[in-house]
């Protein structure tokens, strides 16, 4: 670890993988609650 850009860069990477993970997962949920939603009105 003698080049502080790599680890820089590596961090970034690992930054914007977790961020792009959690808007995935904020997104994935959302749809799964409106799905759930739309089968509770069908039931009424």
């Amino acid at each position: 670890m003698g080049n502080p850009d790599g680890a820089k860069i590596f961090v970034l990477v690992l930054v914007g993988i977790f961020f792009s993970l959690g808007v995935a997962y904020f997104i994935h949920t959302s749809i799964l609650e409106k799905k759930a939603n739309k089968k509770d009105k069908e039931r009424e």
